[in-house]
């Protein structure tokens, strides 16, 4: 499955949110960055394995 895959190996990708959110999202700290970037991770995964 596409989200077991170690999330050291990562590759940036840009999407388009709200201005509100982008700016939680740069004054966030680093950990709860990683958990929003997981979160993002698990949920895109689970789209494309469904689209399969």
């Amino acid at each position: 499955m596409i989200g077991e895959q170690n999330m050291i190996n990562l590759e940036e990708i840009t999407i388009k949110v709200s201005p509100e959110l982008a700016q939680v999202y740069r004054q966030a700290s680093t950990e709860t960055q990683e958990q929003i970037q997981a979160k993002i991770n698990n949920l895109l995964s689970v789209e494309l394995e469904n689209k399969r």
